[in-house]
């Protein structure tokens, strides 16, 4: 999966109104369109933020502040890695239970505060809890402090803006190379999805092999397809509602993560199809969602397609790396080069502004120091003699 950044902000301080300004400010910046899911690190103001500007959207704790809490509270190696299977695992809720219940009995910790708190929380953190609802896969949170985050967010949005292209170049000028037996399903998967997400779906198509279905039975609004894993005795079921072509199975995986599940492709498989029904192919999964720019007659003079802007800015580089190498010899051509590079870029700025109707006051905006704000945390400490 790619990362796609839409906005990010620096705040003076970390309570709860700023919170709900960002989040406002964030929601009215893509139109009212709400998240579906949020991964938070568990900050009290934060979550009563998103509570209020996002209340319909499943909210989850970052799995790296959960497993770094639990190593400072608890630290024993043993609760640790029952600590992960209930956090991680793919458990059902009553396996999630026994696990948790005897972990904690075993090491003595039925009176622990952090323990019993993590508890209560279960349903924002437990893959058992949170099965069915989506976060694409997403579990944890970036981990940057303020001094990183100002020396690399420039950088590292270029270096995403940089492989989204090369991403959308490969899209328009190539297919991926056809790995499975299962030709017709797996080339229909690589002209309906984005190259990064075929891969992932190719991989569950090679395990489609291992599903096998155990029974069937037609009832009046579908058919039920109970499936089993090879060599396993853990069994799943599909439902296929044949009039509307609409799969779901009980591992909730398609709700979860967006892409269907093994179980789902093994039926699909099973019945012999060699296509996926639309209801399995999210929009934002699919080719269709970002198609690349055509030339044509609306066409703004200067605008190009992405393909052509990799291949024009590459050249550039190279031009400017030879000019840099060469005006730095002597002193009198470095100042002479810097000067007129400064006028050329100023001249481009200008067209740039004239090209996308934005008037030059926009570009002058005052930013003054932030009020101080107190920091999150332990505080001062208090010397005893």
């Amino acid at each position: 999966m790619r990362t796609v950044v839409f906005g990010c902000a620096i705040l003076s301080n970390e309570s709860k109104a700023s919170y709900v300004w960002l989040l406002r400010s964030f929601l009215e910046a893509m139109k009212g369109k709400q998240p579906k899911s949020v991964t938070t690190d568990g900050d009290l103001a934060m979550k009563s933020a998103v509570s209020i500007v996002f209340p319909d959207a499943h909210h989850r704790l970052c799995s790296w502040h959960l497993l770094r809490n639990a190593t400072v509270r608890v630290g024993r190696p043993g609760f640790l890695r029952k600590f992960h299977l209930c956090l991680m695992g793919d458990l059902e809720v009553d396996e999630f239970e026994t696990i948790w219940t005897d972990n904690v009995a075993d090491h003595e910790l039925e009176d622990h505060l952090w323990i019993v708190e993590m508890y209560a929380k279960k349903h924002s953190w437990s893959n058992a809890h949170i099965r069915g609802k989506f976060f694409a896969g997403l579990k944890m949170t970036s981990r940057y402090n303020l001094r990183e985050f100002v020396e690399h967010f420039q950088h590292y949005l270029e270096f995403m803006r940089r492989r989204e292209l090369v991403a959308d170049y490969k899209f328009a000028y190539g297919e991926p190379v056809v790995k499975t037996k299962l030709e017709a399903i797996e080339q229909f998967a690589a002209t309906v999805y984005t190259r990064e997400v075929f891969k992932l779906f190719r991989e569950v198509l090679m395990l489609a092999s291992n599903v096998r279905v155990v029974s069937t039975k037609r009832t009046s609004a579908c058919v039920l397809f109970e499936v089993a894993m090879y060599c396993k005795q853990r069994s799943w079921a599909v439902s296929w509602a044949e009039e509307d072509d609409e799969f779901s199975c009980s591992c909730q995986w398609m709700e979860s993560f967006g892409l269907p599940c093994v179980h789902m492709v093994g039926v699909l498989v099973y019945l012999n199809m060699t296509t996926i029904p639309k209801g399995l192919i999210l929009d934002r999964w699919a080719k269709r969602t970002k198609q690349p720019r055509a030339p044509c007659d609306k066409t703004r003079v200067g605008e190009i397609p992405d393909a052509a802007y990799m291949s024009m800015h590459a050249a550039m580089l190279d031009d400017c790396r030879e000019l840099v190498s060469l005006s730095c010899w002597f002193f009198e051509d470095y100042v002479d080069v810097k000067t007129r590079l400064a006028k050329e870029r100023q001249s481009l700025r200008d067209k740039h502004r004239q090209r996308l109707g934005v008037p030059e006051e926009a570009s002058r905006v005052s930013v003054r120091d932030p009020m101080r704000a107190r920091y999150k945390g332990c505080g001062r400490r208090v010397v005893t003699s």
